[in-house]
């Protein structure tokens, strides 16, 4: 594990204030395309739902603007995300609001990764990119994604490694597929696929 920069904040405020600042700089999240966000549903396993069918439920840990979750609505499911910056959280709002007026289809919180405040085993998907490798404690972070899963639940964490030489946000923390290992196993998550794109891996498991 690696931390590259000297933004090692100590507590959820400093990152959080930091964040508010950025993302009322920048007008929002990072730039995603609509097809990069789609294809991480897709790894997940995230269907859409024809009539009839059981809607299944999707948290996002570090949902920014609202970007995956405006895609994942779009599938027909239920849809939470949490995020340590409100004002991230009121870009999230505005966006999802214009699909669905009432918020029948999505919720967001202002919560750290490390304690979400939702119930155990609720979710039958979970995902964060770019995200969990700015938490204080990655670990617990990791055990949260977990808590919250339902039993087969499954996840997905897209994230940095020893490749990546970007500064630019608190806490930059860099990881290889056998460090992040570990922490899934302490977790009680099983990783089936590990792809590896440029400075990035995306991990996809379950809950055990």
């Amino acid at each position: 594990m690696r931390r590259l920069n000297s933004l090692n904040f100590t507590t959820h405020a400093q990152v959080a204030g930091w964040y508010d600042t950025k993302f009322t700089e920048m007008g929002g999240s990072w730039a995603v395309p609509e097809t990069e966000l789609d294809d991480f549903l897709d790894r997940l396993g995230v269907k859409p739902i024809t009539k009839g069918e059981p809607v299944w439920s999707l948290l996002e840990f570090g949902c920014g603007d609202g970007k995956l979750m405006e895609r994942a609505i779009l599938r027909g499911g239920m849809v939470c995300g949490m995020d340590i910056s409100e004002v991230a959280l009121d870009f999230a709002r505005a966006r999802l609001s214009k699909l669905s007026p009432e918020g029948e289809a999505w919720a967001v919180v202002n919560e750290p990764m490390e304690d979400t405040g939702f119930m155990d085993n609720i979710v039958d998907f979970v995902i964060s990119y770019g995200s969990m490798e700015h938490s204080l404690d990655i670990q617990a972070a990791t055990n949260e994604m977990a808590r919250v899963l339902k039993p087969g639940g499954r996840f997905l964490n897209y994230a940095p490694n020893s490749e990546w030489v970007h500064e630019d946000q608190p806490l930059e923390t860099t990881m290889d597929p056998d460090e992040w290992q570990v922490i899934y196993t302490t977790a009680g998550l099983a990783v089936e696929s590990i792809t590896k794109v440029n400075d990035n891996h995306i991990y996809v498991g379950y809950k055990l």
